[in-house]
């Protein structure tokens, strides 16, 4: 049984993403499903209106240690214009990361796809501007806006602690969060009802303020996933995989191998993955939960030959710890007969749309170029260059303006920037201070050619 689940919280919540005594505290921004289960196991014990009556370690027992998966929350937020979740990147997914030409997309374009229809366009470099391609970092991508960041000091005995000032950002209430739960045919009927009732759940910390929840819940039909031939396996949730000695691992091929069944003809073609530790807090016990070695949410797999055994097989997840949501996967059927490009309603919604531009203006560079001459006009054209594409991938990645700025105020105290006059230095800031650089890359690709030829 598969029971999806909405978190609609009353207040804002702070789930925190590891046991850090630093000034900032990260959190969690789409909460794994270990926060949920907890959370879940603090209401059936503890609720003052919401507990499991009677009570009964017994079903308790059977649903959390053996009959209950719970999956991520994913935060949306919803509006009169429709529904936003948070987009999924997965790592095998491209797109050109200077963005010099017109011609070049700002568009995702999926590795795996070109792969299996055996095309060599996005292996590594923009088919535009034969520049270097940027893979997506993140699997999961939250808007900025949906979080804060407020500050506050610590306490004792209600007065504050000199100088203890610390960061607790939380997620704002207006977003929801919605997961899925896999129920096994033993769960008890009672408990089935319970979690499909209404009621409200303490999520992440500083419960005190923070964290309330109201917790409501369906149960889906899910249909069996008709995939065959080649897919895509995708890590929605980080997987913990240890190896045939119970040491940290991260082959995903491994893993998705000791999952299928014996004498199935599917084959890993490749992987694409990023490790990360992941960690948390367990708030009854006041302790902090182990660190653990994982592969990210975002990892990606081409897996071909599969058949309907081995869809189910992997659809189960990946690794250990499955029954608090990691591992999770999602199976997207592939063909070679698929366009390259991901639909434009799917790429990074941070990603800013490509503008029509001039990409040639001579004079340009003229004035900088009078400034210098000898060996410094090389060395600079090529250092302002890496600036320019160092500021573009900022602003590309919707970089706070105070950091653009930083960036730039900080030019003059480099090394390169203190050999050079002050009138050469005011020219190069006002050529990176331009409002689309791609202009600036392409006049100094062709300045420094110049430069080159003998």
């Amino acid at each position: 049984m598969k029971i999806v689940y909405t978190l609609t919280p009353k207040s804002r919540i702070s789930p925190g993403r590891r046991a850090q005594v630093q000034n900032v505290r990260e959190i969690h921004e789409v909460i794994p499903g270990s926060v949920v289960r907890g959370a879940l196991g603090t209401a059936w014990w503890g609720s003052p209106d919401s507990r499991f009556e009677p009570e009964n370690q017994a079903v308790f027992d059977e649903l959390f240690a053996r009959g209950m998966d719970v999956m991520a929350a994913i935060p949306r937020s919803g509006s009169d214009a429709g529904v936003r979740e948070a987009a999924f990147t997965p790592f095998s997914w491209v797109r050109c990361k200077y963005l010099p030409t017109a011609e070049c997309s700002s568009q995702w374009h999926d590795q795996a796809v070109a792969l299996l229809s055996g095309s060599s366009e996005w292996s590594s470099t923009c088919p535009a501007c034969r520049r270097p391609v940027e893979p997506a970092k993140r699997g999961w991508n939250v808007p900025d806006e949906w979080s804060v960041s407020p500050v506050r000091t610590a306490l004792i005995n209600g007065a504050a602690l000199d100088e203890a000032l610390f960061t607790r950002p939380a997620i704002v209430k207006d977003v929801l969060f919605r997961g899925t739960i896999q129920l096994a045919d033993s769960v008890d009927p009672d408990a089935i009802a319970w979690l499909l009732a209404d009621k409200t759940i303490w999520v992440g910390g500083q419960k005190s303020t923070m964290g309330a929840c109201r917790w409501s819940a369906e149960v889906v039909e899910v249909a069996a996933p008709g995939i065959s031939g080649a897919c895509t396996v995708q890590l929605l949730a980080p997987a913990i995989i240890v190896d045939e000695f119970g040491a940290p691992s991260l082959d995903l091929e491994g893993a998705i191998r000791s999952v299928l069944p014996v004498d199935s003809p599917a084959t890993v073609t490749k992987t694409w993955t990023r490790p990360e530790t992941v960690a948390g807090w367990h708030g009854v016990a006041g302790l902090p939960k182990p660190t653990e070695w994982a592969l990210a949410a975002g990892s990606t797999a081409l897996v071909e030959g599969v058949g309907a055994a081995d869809v189910g097989a992997i659809s189960a997840g990946l690794g250990l710890r499955r029954a608090e949501g990691f591992g999770q996967v999602r199976i997207v059927a592939m063909t070679a007969s698929m366009p390259i490009e991901v639909a434009a309603d799917a790429a990074d919604s941070r990603r800013r749309a490509p503008v029509a531009v001039q990409t040639a203006s001579p004079g340009l560079l003229d004035p900088l170029m009078d400034m210098l001459s000898g060996s410094y006009r090389q060395r600079t054209l090529q250092a302002l260059q890496t600036e320019a594409r160092a500021i573009s991938t900022m602003r590309a990645d919707s970089a706070e303006a105070f950091l653009i700025t930083g960036r730039l105020n900080g030019l003059p105290n480099k090394a390169w920037m203190k050999e050079l006059s002050a009138d050469v230095q005011d020219q190069i800031l006002r050529l990176l201070a331009l409002d689309d650089l791609r202009v600036v890359h392409h006049e100094l690709d062709r300045a420094i050619e110049e430069e080159m030829k003998p």
